[in-house]
């Protein structure tokens, strides 16, 4: 008898049907495990591309400085001293410390500002900035341009805009270059449109030059942080000129190096080495109940491969009898259970591919967005070779009984 012969076909289902309980059980057991290693893997990569897509609208190796008051007295000076950031600062980071690719300071008006146009007005962000914020944040023009350096140095009343802020100022269809923006009672020159992909809360940002923000708003030349690109490519590099840097404005401000509330360096490539060495162990545990999950599959697809062979020996008796042979008996048990596990484990992989894919399209249908739940894919090929060991181990477990069971004499099969 061949592989597809109906009529053993035709038997192996209705074995199967003769023997519903046991059948579903089995059934259940290995749909289980498929069902619950989509669910993890496709969680685990949600986690995964939610970290990397927040990472992705920035660069690396950056160090985002921030400063605050001081939480120790220091050389005779007391605690609680604010300190401040100065244009000063970014001239002094790119003469001293040639790793220094680039520093830009950032003032951001304090709250949101109403911003006017003709009869509308709306509250937005304001932020001071310097031209290098675009490479930075990875931010895209849409129309018109960026902050220049000729910007900075002439203190212009210009600026450029998020598509939110375009979309609520300018509609059917009016340009916005060109046209201009009260803010604080003062025209605002419109010279650009952006967008950022990763950040909806930069959309709806106006920047215009640091110097003209400092100018108008500060009455100074303070910065509220700064951002520092560099050109090291390893932890160790970037914490080695963290610690430079922190040791040169300790100096210029007068404070103590290690003062954390002082001068506060988020170092972004040592949090991307965190979140890996999380992820790393967070990957583990799911493979480990994912693989504990095939385990239980495996184990019982083969007792029941077990009880099943064991049970029918009187008929593997009867069988042989009437002229079967031994390897088409064999046959036939290996066929029931590549048949049950490969259905099985179709449908786990089925239902628990539709679940992930649904809950995704279902997120992105109603624009709803979970911080650690982003984009859940799921790598079918780690899913097929897991249907595939599973079928071998149901294989494997029902060839060594079915052996056994054939080389018992017929008429002995026959009285069990």
């Amino acid at each position: 008898m061949s592989f597809f012969d109906l009529n053993r076909w035709q038997e192996i289902f209705s074995v199967m049907w003769a023997n519903r309980l046991r059948t579903a059980l089995t059934a259940f057991s290995v749909w289980w495990g498929i069902f619950m290693l989509v669910l993890l893997l496709g969680s685990s990569n949600g986690l995964k591309n939610s970290f990397e897509r927040q990472f992705a609208d920035t660069l690396i190796n950056l160090f985002w400085v921030r400063t605050w008051k001081t939480s120790e007295p220091f050389q005779g000076l007391p605690k609680n001293r604010r300190i401040e950031l100065h244009n000063s600062d970014i001239d002094l980071l790119k003469s001293e410390f040639p790793d220094v690719e680039l520093a830009i300071g950032r003032y951001y008006l304090p709250g949101e500002y109403f911003i006017s146009r003709d009869e509308k007005s709306f509250q937005f962000e304001i932020c001071g900035t310097h031209p290098g914020r675009q490479q930075v944040e990875n931010l895209i023009v849409l129309k018109g341009r960026y902050l220049n350096d000729s910007d900075l140095n002439r203190k212009a009343k210009i600026c450029i805009i998020g598509q939110e802020v375009e979309k609520s100022f300018f509609q059917n269809g009016e340009a916005a270059i060109g046209e201009y923006l009260t803010i604080q009672g003062i025209p605002f020159k419109v010279a650009g449109v952006f967008m950022d992909e990763k950040d909806d809360d930069e959309d709806r940002t106006i920047y215009i030059p640091i110097t003209t923000a400092q100018s108008l708003f500060a009455q100074d030349d303070v910065m509220g942080n700064m951002i520092v690109a560099h050109n090291q490519n390893t932890v160790e590099g970037s914490s080695a000129l963290e610690a430079q840097i922190r040791a040169q404005l300790a100096a210029k401000y007068q404070f103590d190096r290690n003062d954390r509330q002082a001068l506060r360096v988020y170092n972004n490539m040592e949090e991307y080495a965190e979140f890996n060495t999380v992820f790393i162990f967070i990957n583990g545990f799911i493979w480990f109940v994912g693989i504990g999950s095939l385990i239980a599959g495996m184990i019982g697809v083969s007792n029941i491969m077990l009880i099943t062979v064991s049970e029918r020996i009187g008929e593997f008796g009867i069988r042989k009898a009437i002229g079967a042979t031994n390897a088409s008996i064999i046959g036939m048990v290996i066929q029931e259970s590549i048949v049950l596990t490969s259905l099985a484990g179709l449908i786990g992989l089925l239902t628990g591919y539709g679940l992930i894919t649904g809950i995704d399209q279902l997120m992105q249908s109603n624009d709803v967005e979970v911080e650690f739940f982003y984009n859940p894919e799921v790598d079918l090929r780690i899913v097929v070779s897991a249907i595939i060991l599973l079928v071998i181990v149901g294989v494997i477990a029902g060839i060594a009984p079915a052996r056994k069971a054939t080389s018992i004499n017929t008429a002995e099969a026959l009285k069990m």
